[in-house]
Formats: structure tokens, sequence, C-alpha cells
């Protein structure tokens, strides 16, 4: 099966196979789109970060559930001198035979550090984590 590579543009012809893809790197991350019980290639989508910065956050609950379902992320940072918050809820749902991942990615544009993430739990508790650098996976336990 062919796989073809996209920049951001339109669809060209890229790699034949995926060993291929390693040589993009972990700064980009990566769509497939396959067309089942159809002959003809997968379609790859490869997005750049294009010098914006981004945190990846995974929770794991203890007193909650483990995979933190229900749990809001509040994520707040400095922007062009400004204050801005973005929220995420881990959800399980999705579609037939698929669901939302538990790990949530939120891009920070130019802010290359976070101020605070608040996270609510399921349940109500809530925790607080402080300073943080951006361009990385963060794991947060439930206290």
């Amino acid at each position: 099966n062919d796989i073809v590579i996209t920049n951001g543009g339109g669809f060209d012809d890229g790699a034949r196979d995926v060993p291929s893809l390693q040589k993009f790197g972990l700064q980009y991350r990566f769509l497939a789109v396959t067309k089942e019980y159809r002959p003809g290639p997968t379609f790859v989508y490869v997005s750049q970060s294009g010098g914006n910065h981004w945190i990846k956050i995974k929770l794991v609950g203890t007193s909650s559930n483990r995979d933190a379902i229900g749990a809001k992320i509040f994520v707040t940072y400095r922007e062009n001198g400004m204050h801005k918050t973005q929220v995420r809820e881990i959800l399980a749902g999705g579609s037939y035979a698929s669901q939302h991942s538990t790990e949530q990615i939120i891009g920070l544009g130019k802010s290359g550090a976070i101020d605070e993430i608040k996270i609510r739990w399921p349940g109500g508790a809530v925790q607080v984590v402080e300073n943080v650098q951006a361009d990385r996976r963060l794991v947060i336990e439930q206290k």
C-alpha cells in the first residue's frame, strides 16, 4: 500500500513506506486517513508546529478513575502580554469503534511557558501545577 504525505498543502507523492516517516522527527503530528476496503494509497497529513509552542498533558487518576475521564484541564499562559486560558475535558466517547485520546495537546502560540495548569478531577478535587515549560509531554498524577 502506498503512503502519500502532505506537508500542510495539497497531497503530493511522498514516502512509500512507514519507516520513512521517521525522518520527520517528534515535532510533527500525523493524521492517516485510509480508504477501508478500497484500493489506493493511504493519505498522511503532516502537521508542523510552525515555530509555535505546545504542551501534551496526560492525567492519571488515583482516587478517581485511572484515565481521569470527566476531568477538566485549565491551562493559563501569557502571549503578547495577555493572559489566556484554554480548557480541555477528558472524554471517553467517540464514534463507532473509536475513542477520544485521554492525552490532551494544547497549542500555546508564541508562549514558551505556562503560568498555571489547574485540574478539576472527577469528584471535585482541584490540583494546581505552576511554572511549566512548553514543548513537552507532562504526566500529572492525582494527589
